[in-house]
């Protein structure tokens, strides 16, 4: 008997730590994502592209306000890949609420209407929209 509540308190406190830990992981991604990205290049895997941006000053704002503002002149770029200039909400959302919505719990970047995932490295920003035929965006701090 004292064996079984001992595994259920056990268990209790695994799961309030586990929700926990989610939460704090989704509000350091939010944060490490604020600021001023250069786009490099953009690459669409399902036709085999890559175009390379790094000779244009194109800036990818993540705002705190949840604006991602893109600037940089792209009208001359001909078959230019990524996000028209102008101002585009975004948010980060929770695993549970990715899965829910798309069925892939990587995806929890939203751009507009646009769900990708994202990675934040000393290396930069990568947002990843292959597993729904997008685009993959590699982004320098800037």
């Amino acid at each position: 008997m004292k064996t079984k509540i001992l595994v259920k308190v056990a268990m209790m406190l695994f799961l309030t730590g586990s929700f926990s830990s989610c939460s704090k992981k989704v509000n350091n991604e939010s944060t490490s994502i604020i600021g001023e990205w250069k786009l490099e290049r953009v690459e669409i895997m399902f036709v085999g592209e890559s175009n390379d941006y790094s000779q244009y000053n194109i800036v990818y704002e993540f705002n705190e306000n949840g604006i991602l503002t893109v600037s940089g002149e792209t009208d001359h770029i001909e078959l230019y890949r990524g996000h028209e200039t102008g101002e585009y909400p975004y948010s980060i959302i929770s695993e549970v609420e990715a899965k829910e919505k798309v069925g892939i719990v990587d995806y929890r970047l939203k751009i507009g209407t646009i769900f990708s995932s994202f990675n934040v490295s000393s290396e930069g920003l990568i947002i990843d929209g292959r597993a729904l035929d997008g685009a993959t965006y590699y982004l320098l701090k800037n």
